[in-house]
């Protein structure tokens, strides 16, 4: 038989498709690979680099230092580096039970006598308690020993600023000449926030040398800091091995970068907060997710009661009547809004019945002014023995729609015969006007507020406080060695009163925690409290 030869070239390719589906019959078995997931670098958008060499780090201190508690989503004490602990019945003394094999950075084990250094050393964190002596009772067994009761040990202990736990090996005395300006103060915190309470030596942290789940890998000043996973971590392994801190200055541009895929995460502390305004369009981006969780920040808009126009209560109050809060409301939404109090609903000590808003009545303004001297001058604008009623208010940059509240008050007081002139300040200068009380209005940052905490922001021996009234003074150290927690409960009602009742706050405000990710990033639970750190669990987190 003879053979066509272009038949059989043309069958050939079918004859190769017979074969292959030959070779794929039951036959024989395709083995498919499993995919490998390599987790990814996490890009963390901020608004400044806060990198202090001499252990100052605001956004990613959680990751290097720890506490010996942390505090849960109520806001109660939770074991971290103690893993038990005992309080005396009389408040005088609280037995430290440590975590065994736990190692700082540098290899230096963490045990009793390494607690035991900081709590001496360490001043100008452990030096704010009534401390009178520690006790090492054995290797990982401390006994702080008080002077008086301090109910709120407990949970400031919890806190960065107030309990952080460093390797003794970065401790260095520090020189009478740093003494004198406030220098080696740790976690990037203004002055206010480590003033120790007793004399003698002084220690700074001259290194980022902690047992969390990360240590400082590389900074480049105004650029970025890249943390990596210090493994092996005494909790468990880490699940995203570095961390890179973009600084993005602008908060728009920080969107931006979130919508690109440039960064995975903002939004994590006040340095880096995320615009009202794009919280929408953020919403509606199936590739990114936008959290709102509750918040202890509080933001006054305080008066300087002590001298000049606010030294005179009416002055006070007219102003307070002249601002419709409802407007302000508007430009906070979704980030925030406005208060009738001074702590936010979501603490332990919010009092229902002190939230009442205060309606604006401009009439009312005009009267009580009118009461204090002032009177119709010219152009519209109020005077006084002929001074015109002038009046300046400072804000930061830290939250970005303080540009849009200095406006909107500065119209409605303008209705009322007040010139308001706006000056916006980076934070630093801010905490100064603050400390040196160099400001008639001025809005607070409320950076750290805590849900327990009034000396912050309301004692007069805080740098951070716009107001000095000695019975609010005396009110707030009651409350601080208060014996339990109904006696704090009342006390914290008094003091609540008192700030309302004297009209020391034109405003109160509150920014919510809010912070956007990509879907990318999973199983990221943040920190309820600004000072336990909002990132604090992320080595749990998941980035592919």
């Amino acid at each position: 038989m003879k053979i066509n030869k272009y038949a059989l070239l043309a069958a050939l390719p079918l004859l190769l498709i017979t074969f292959v589906f030959a070779g794929c019959g039951s036959g024989s078995q395709q083995v498919s690979q499993p995919q490998v997931r390599v987790p990814a670098e996490l890009v963390v958008g901020v608004g400044r680099d806060t990198v202090d060499p001499e252990g100052g780090m605001w956004e990613s201190r959680g990751l290097v230092f720890e506490t010996l508690v942390t505090l849960d989503e109520r806001g109660t004490p939770q074991p971290l580096l103690a893993r038990a602990w005992e309080i005396a019945p009389d408040g005088l003394s609280y037995t430290f039970f440590l975590q065994e094999g736990v190692s700082f950075h540098d290899g230096t084990p963490f045990d009793a006598r390494a607690l035991d250094e900081n709590v001496n050393k360490l001043q100008s964190i452990w030096g704010r308690y009534p401390i009178r002596k520690t006790k090492v009772k054995n290797d990982y067994t401390l006994q702080i020993l008080m002077d008086k009761p301090y109910p709120l040990f407990m949970h400031h202990v919890a806190q960065l600023a107030r309990g952080m736990v460093v390797s003794p090996n970065v401790l260095e005395e520090v020189t009478v000449e740093e003494q004198k300006r406030g220098g080696g103060m740790p976690g990037g915190m203004p002055p206010a926030m480590g003033q120790s309470q007793v004399e003698g030596p002084q220690y700074k942290v001259t290194a980022l040398v902690g047992t969390g789940p990360y240590r400082l890998a590389e900074h480049v000043p105004g650029q970025y800091w890249v943390m990596e996973a210090a493994e092996p971590y005494w909790q468990g392994p880490v699940q995203i091995p570095k961390i890179r801190y973009l600084v993005i200055p602008d908060a728009h541009s920080r969107v931006m970068a979130l919508e690109s895929g440039q960064i995975q995460l903002t939004g994590i502390s006040p340095l880096s907060s995320i615009p009202a305004s794009d919280m929408d369009r953020i919403g509606k981006n199936k590739e990114l997710v936008l959290r709102h969780e509750p918040s202890f920040r509080v933001s006054p808009i305080a008066f300087q009661h002590l001298e000049g126009v606010f030294a005179d209560a009416r002055v006070r109050a007219a102003f307070i009547h002249a601002v419709n809060e409802e407007d302000l409301d508007k430009v906070l939404a979704p980030a925030g809004s406005t208060l009738s109090t001074p702590v936010t609903p979501a603490s332990p000590f919010y009092l229902p019945a002190l939230d009442i808003k205060r309606p604006d009545d401009p009439a009312q303004a005009k009267e009580l002014l009118a009461q204090a001297g002032w009177l119709p001058g010219a152009g519209g604008i109020l005077q006084k023995e002929g001074k015109p009623l002038q009046v300046r208010l400072l804000y930061s940059t830290i939250r970005p729609e303080d540009d849009y509240l200095a406006s909107i008050i500065q119209q409605q007081l303008k209705e009322i015969g007040v010139e308001l002139t706006i000056t916006q300040l980076e934070s630093g200068a801010l905490f100064a006007a603050l400390a040196e009380r160099d400001f008639e209005l001025i809005i607070a940052p409320g950076i750290g507020s805590t849900s327990l905490d009034f000396e912050m922001d309301y004692h007069s021996r805080s740098r951070r406080s716009a107001i000095a009234d000695p019975l609010l003074d005396r009110l707030i150290d009651e409350y601080n060695t208060a014996p339990d927690f109904s006696a704090q409960q009342e006390l914290s009602r008094k003091i609540q009163e008192r700030i309302l009742g004297e009209d020391y706050v034109l405003v109160f405000s509150t920014t919510y925690k809010n912070y956007a990710h990509s879907t990318r990033l999973t199983n990221f639970i943040p920190a309820l409290e600004e000072e336990v750190n909002f990132m604090r669990h992320i080595w749990q987190a998941e980035f592919y």
